[in-house]
């Protein structure tokens, strides 16, 4: 941005796919003509000419898994030693060192291993809300109180978030939709007045199947019929518009639109399709960087992970987690995408992640060895801001 020959000329394309994932996918920019590097990769540039080379593919690792016949017992056996093993050695510091936690699933347990590691109580940090429905705050309290944690805990107010508003576009460099940003911007700074390193929980939902779209999409697969068949009678638009007012637009757009596996991997493409195309003024199509792993597993939930290995996380979960840590000069450590734990993932069979729709299935049963089950098994929340009540609330004041 500083160079004043750098032609600011924005990236059409990657406007499209940020109105439907929030964030911009590597390689593309918001600019047309820059780019990013995409995860495994890196560029070596030598007398005026670059070449980009790839030192780990994580789609070949999947591809070349190999599952064995092993109890659930033992998976967990072995996932416990390589998660251990992983914090262990990114607890090694000479710096003061705590960890973020949530109270979910992850941090809990990313925690946990640290205070088996440690003869001190580890520091520990979290983010409450006023607005109830989203304050994890006490289950967080819960945890550290039963690990024996150094717990700091903080609550983020609409006034305080507004602080940060201004900030997001210095740290983020482009359009950046993950409105936990603020939270996250937060608990850095409340962490980095006691430490300078701080581990996450971040990678276990995509490693572990642990996001609710792979619930989503279980029940989305009823639908593929029934959209092919109101496709084929041309029955779509007097239909959907009885249904658009008898339901709202999103659950409206579900039987019409989820015909393939594309629309039910990539749905949120399938269902505001036309909402998208309206917002462009453009013929809205998927992405091509999400179309591409659909042919990597037969199993739909499968293909959805990888793809969020190789998008959604880095570019959202690790992009939000590392931009707000470093404005404070934090350093934040992710034990769980150490490559032995991605690829030993990679081995586990699917139905111990997904389990008769438990979720993270084999990841909660190393947690149990740690935490007891009755303070986990709770419904998930992810790591959400009150910003659409925070919205409404200055909306009233007018």
């Amino acid at each position: 941005m500083a160079y004043p020959y750098f032609q600011k000329e924005l990236n059409q394309e990657a406007i499209n796919v940020y109105l439907a994932q929030q964030y911009i996918p590597a390689p593309d920019t918001i600019f047309k003509n820059v780019f990013k590097l995409t995860p495994g990769t890196y560029l070596h540039f030598a007398n005026g000419e670059s070449s980009n080379h790839v030192y780990w593919d994580l789609e070949e690792k999947f591809r070349n898994r190999d599952i064995q016949n092993l109890s659930e017992q033992d998976y967990a056996d072995q996932l416990d030693q390589l998660l251990t093993k992983s914090v262990e050695y990114r607890m090694i510091s000479d710096v003061p060192l705590g960890g973020f936690l949530s109270g979910g699933i992850d941090s809990s347990l990313i925690v946990a291993l640290m205070q088996k590691n440690s003869s001190i109580p580890v520091q520990s940090f979290t983010i409450g809300f006023d607005e109830q429905p989203y304050n994890e705050a006490p289950y967080a309290k819960q945890v550290a109180d039963y690990l024996g944690t150094d717990h700091h805990e903080v609550y983020l107010s609409v006034n305080q978030a507004k602080q940060y508003i201004d900030a997001i576009p210095e740290f983020y460099d482009e359009p950046f939709a993950d409105n936990s940003q603020l939270s996250t911007m937060l608990v850095s700074q409340i962490a980095r007045e006691h430490v300078t390193v701080s581990l996450s929980g971040d990678a276990g939902d995509e490693l572990f199947c642990g996001y609710k779209v792979y619930d989503y999409m279980n029940k989305f697969n009823k639908f593929r019929l029934p959209s092919k068949l109101l496709k084929m009678g041309n029955k779509i638009l007097p239909l959907k518009s009885i249904a658009e007012k008898l339901t709202n637009p999103w659950t409206a757009n579900i039987p019409f639109n989820i015909a393939s596996k594309s629309d039910i991997v990539n749905y949120n493409y399938a269902i505001f399709k036309d909402l998208y195309g309206d917002l462009t003024k453009s013929d809205f199509e998927i992405h091509p960087k999400f179309k591409q792993y659909l042919s990597v597993s037969n199993n739909s939930q499968e293909n959805r992970m990888i793809q969020d290995m190789l998008t959604y996380l880095p570019d959202d979960i690790l992009t939000k987690v590392d931009r707000a840590s470093m404005s404070v000069s934090l350093e934040a450590r992710t034990p769980i995408l150490d490559h032995n734990i991605v690829e030993h993932s990679f081995n586990i069979p699917h139905h111990l992640k997904y389990k008769q729709g438990s979720k993270k299935h084999i990841l909660k049963q190393v947690l149990y060895r740690y935490l007891p089950q009755e303070i986990m098994d709770r419904p998930k929340k992810g790591f959400s801001v009150p910003v659409y009540q925070w919205i409404a609330e200055d909306y009233d004041k007018y």
